[in-house]
């Protein structure tokens, strides 16, 4: 039942990447934060994904994974919250 709330709440709210040749949804992430107050700003790219997607295809660092037709690559993988998601976070490729 858990995970079927995962699919829901990533069908509404997520878009599909592609790693390893496979569809994963994720709730992508790239745009510009504030940072030191308004002094500087920066940008983390990241994507969220289902932990048990992460496992399933063994995504690791150094992994290309394409979101919006554009390539990433993965410098990080962390879970998140309860872990059951996982945070991919990403640089352009």
């Amino acid at each position: 039942m858990i995970q079927d709330d995962l699919d829901v709440f990533l069908d509404e709210w997520g878009e599909t990447a592609i790693c390893k040749g496979q569809n994963i949804q994720v709730i992508f992430d790239n745009d510009y934060s504030p940072m030191l107050g308004d002094f500087a700003e920066g940008r983390t790219i990241t994507a969220c994904a289902k932990t048990s997607d992460v496992e399933t295809l063994l995504i690791q660092h150094l992994d290309l994974i394409s979101i919006r037709s554009k390539n990433f690559r993965v410098d990080g993988v962390h879970p998140a919250m309860d872990g059951r998601f996982t945070d991919l976070v990403l640089s352009e490729a």
